[in-house]
């Protein structure tokens, strides 16, 4: 690769911020940005703000005004019963669950009955709809929306709740199940079609943590929202007392039949302990005391018994162990005997003179051999009483054993009688504490029966009524004014939503500023404005030519004085690359071409995307000869320069559709045409191929002095570039400088002094 003044070939740093490109992607918000998303998005806030107050404001209009009334309850009122009582009859004894519980009876079916029955809810049309006027026919806006939903269902596979046929019990009676389903309905009489319509409207809330219930009602009529909420509170209080007399009436009733079953009861287990107790009084032989005094001597006598047998058994095993290892002899000196000690004193003497007599007449001499046999007779003499001692040590043994055997025997049954005895004992201390649980339970529900005799006239409910609700003189809802500001701001806040969305949804570049963090730190020298006349996209050299103090041709100029300003030998190539098609390379190729020629500069443009190349279609010109003739030599190089007259440069032009450019941008021919218009021309403007379909355009930017990557404004995902980057990192190189094309002039600041010419910057 050739060396330049300009050039940038500069090692690239594999830690680029390309890699960790937030734009588009992490999107960095400061101020200026949150700005920026504001004023692209304020149409879209404005219309939400709009539609939120019109929503509302058709809603509130719609709307029936309703009105709320509340009644007030205090829970745990103290009851005469139980003062009188003691804990006989406690109150609610309240926590939250408690008075969770409480509300809900307020709301249940049976206290809503009874208000609809005390109120003649039937006599009003807010609950009677056979007393309502006949309602309007539906307005076509009703009938399309039933209309979607039918067809919605349809699609969805919806339908009508299927009718389940109860089953009946066959012989004309009623089943079983029909009874057990109208429960509810039974339970509620004539009441059960108001219950659910005044549950809907009613609510029951605690007031903080305290006792306090508030009772409120919301209706059309404020007279019967006051009207539903007093007598639900009464209706409760009536309630909880007749809940409250008939469990005192079941207690009494119940009392009286317990406690003759626990007076049989208590008879039954005092005769029983009694029973037993005789018959444990019978079967005793001296009492606890005497087995305890026997089994003391019985374990005295084991404990000796023991210890003996365990001494004999010792002395027997310590004579045998002598014997098995040094015979029976050994074992003299362990028994105790006068014989054995005589006959071993007179086995020394024979052994002396034993050898007395061998000295003095040898050891074949016949008093020598009577000598030997003297000696050998008192041994078995000895080895005989040994074993007969030894007999007598193994019948003291086993009689030892005997003894303790049998003495561990007696223990053992003794000990079984005593624990039976004790056993019994248990058995009636049992019976007799049983006797006496059912005779404190027997007093105690006597005392209980004899109290609650007239409890029924001392009972009172468990809450009273606080504050009574009055008919409300203004409607809780809708409330109009805090509605309309409600939609106002739920709709701006939709339409906040809506634009931070969309732009953290937005992949792409749309400003320098994120193109610049994208790249990791390349400049980005420009921004080129979309070329637009009427209201539509211009052909931007037409464009330039007629207007030639435009944003557009400024931002060109400002391009061109980047790259070309400094070189200082002739001869300079820029490589325009892309990383995917549609970026405005062939644009920004012929406007930089454009200023340069401007400067008096000479300049040629070569279209090198042998694949999609239009350069030729894009200037209307004739497309042969080309670059491919003359690659392949078809075609001298003055044969496929052609200038043209929008830009004052010369053009080389491309056939597309080549089986393989990368082969040929590659070739030497190529490297030697791009020498031949270095030598002829003052700047060589290759328009390449995207850099990520294909890795055609990787051929030339090692061939040129500069590379300027085009990106476009609100089009190129900023992982696209991030990908583009990374393939020229490992070829080695970094581009000279971006640029921003086809963007919109009002959206970049950069441009506020080409609209303000009497601005001071």
């Amino acid at each position: 690769m050739k060396e330049h003044s300009g050039g940038v070939f500069r090692p690239v740093n594999s830690d680029r911020g390309h890699r960790g490109q937030d734009a588009g992607g992490d999107l960095v918000l400061n101020l200026n940005e949150i700005l920026r998303i504001l004023r692209r998005g304020l149409w879209i806030i404005a219309a939400c703000v709009f539609a939120g107050a019109l929503f509302a404001t058709i809603s509130v209009l719609r709307i029936t005004p309703t009105y709320f009334a509340t009644a007030q309850i205090v829970l745990d009122q103290q009851n005469v019963a139980d003062d009188t009582l003691g804990n006989l009859f406690q109150g609610l004894n309240l926590d939250n669950q408690k008075i969770a519980s409480e509300i809900a009876v307020m709301q249940s079916g049976r206290v809503l009955s009874r208000v609809a029955e005390t109120l003649k809810l039937e006599t009003l049309p807010e609950f009677n709809a056979d007393l309502r006027p006949p309602a309007p026919e539906p307005s076509l806006l009703s009938k399309a929306v039933t209309g979607m939903k039918n067809i919605v269902k349809a699609i969805l596979g919806g339908s009508p709740d299927p009718v389940v046929a109860t089953p009946s019990a066959g012989d004309g009676t009623v089943s079983p199940i029909d009874v057990a389903a109208s429960a509810e309905a039974v339970s509620l009489g004539e009441q059960a079609d108001y219950v659910g319509q005044l549950g809907g409207a009613l609510r029951a809330r605690q007031v903080g943590s305290s006792f306090l219930v508030n009772v409120s009602y919301i209706s059309t009529n404020p007279k019967i929202a006051a009207a539903v909420a007093n007598t639900v509170a009464d209706e409760y209080i009536s309630f909880q007392l007749e809940q409250k007399l008939a469990a005192s009436d079941r207690l009494t009733e119940g009392l009286n039949a317990r406690i003759d079953e626990m007076r049989k009861q208590l008879e039954a287990s005092e005769q029983k302990a009694i029973d037993f107790r005789n018959r444990m009084l019978d079967a005793e032989s001296g009492g606890s005391e005497r087995l305890e005094q026997q089994i003391r001597e019985l374990s005295s006598r084991l404990v000796n018994a023991s210890a003996e047998h365990a001494e004999l058994k010792a002395e027997l095993n310590q004579i045998d162990a002598m014997v098995a290892e040094n015979g029976v002899s050994a074992a003299a000196g362990v028994l105790e005997s006068d014989l054995i000690q005589k006959l071993q004193n007179e086995l020394s003497s024979l052994k002396q003179r034993e050898v007395e007599v061998r000295e003095r007449f040898g050891e074949t001499s016949p008093r020598t051999i009577s000598m030997r046999e003297q000696i050998t007779l008192t041994q078995g003499t000895i080895e005989r009483e040994i074993s007969r001692l030894r007999g007598d040590l193994l019948n003291q043994t086993a009689v030892a054993r005997a003894r303790e055997s049998s003495l561990r025997e007696q223990l053992l049954s003794m000990e079984q009688r005593y624990l039976k005895l004790q056993k019994q004992q248990i058995d009636l201390s049992q019976l007799e504490r049983e006797a006496e649980v059912r005779r404190a339970a027997y007093e105690n529900i006597l005392k209980t029966v004899t109290e609650t005799s007239d409890v029924n006239s001392l009972l009172e409910a468990d809450a009273r009524v606080v504050t009574y609700a009055s008919p409300p003189k203004s409607p809780a809802a809708p409330r109009k004014k805090l509605s309309v500001a409600l939609g106002i701001v739920g709709g701006g806040f939709l339409g906040l939503c809506i634009v931070f969305l969309r732009s953290f949804l937005d992949k792409t570049v749309s400003t320098p500023e994120q193109l610049r963090r994208v790249l990791g730190g390349v400049p980005v020298v420009a921004s080129l404005p979309m070329a637009r006349a009427n209201l539509r996209r211009d052909n931007p050299l037409k464009f330039v030519s007629a207007h030639p103090g435009s944003h557009l041709m400024e931002a060109v100029r400002t391009l061109r004085n980047y790259l070309i300003l400094k070189p200082s030998n002739k001869g300079h190539t820029i490589a325009v690359i892309s990383s995917v098609p549609s970026e405005g390379k062939t644009s920004t190729s012929l406007l930089l071409a454009k200023s340069v020629v401007q400067m008096g500069m000479s300049c040629v443009v070569v279209d090198t995307d042998m694949r999609k190349g239009g350069l030729a279609e894009f200037l209307a010109v004739p497309p042969k000869p080309d670059l491919f003739d003359l690659l392949f030599e078809n075609a001298t190089l003055q044969d496929v320069l052609r200038r043209d007259p929008l830009t004052g440069a010369h053009v080389i032009t491309s056939k597309p559709g080549a089986s393989d450019p990368a082969s040929l941008l590659y070739s030497r021919n190529m490297t030697s045409i791009i020498k031949q218009l270095e030598n002829q021309f003052d700047l060589v403007i290759l328009d390449t191929a995207p850099l990520l379909p294909v890795s055609d355009a990787l051929a030339l930017v090692k061939q040129a002095d500069e590379v300027v990557l085009a990106v476009r404004w609100r089009s190129t995902p900023s992982d696209k570039i991030g990908q583009c980057m990374s393939a020229l990192e490992e070829v080695g190189i970094t581009p000279t400088c971006a640029v921003l094309t086809l963007a919109d002039a009002r959206q970049i600041p950069t441009y506020d002094y080409y609209n303000n010419p009497k601005k001071k910057v």
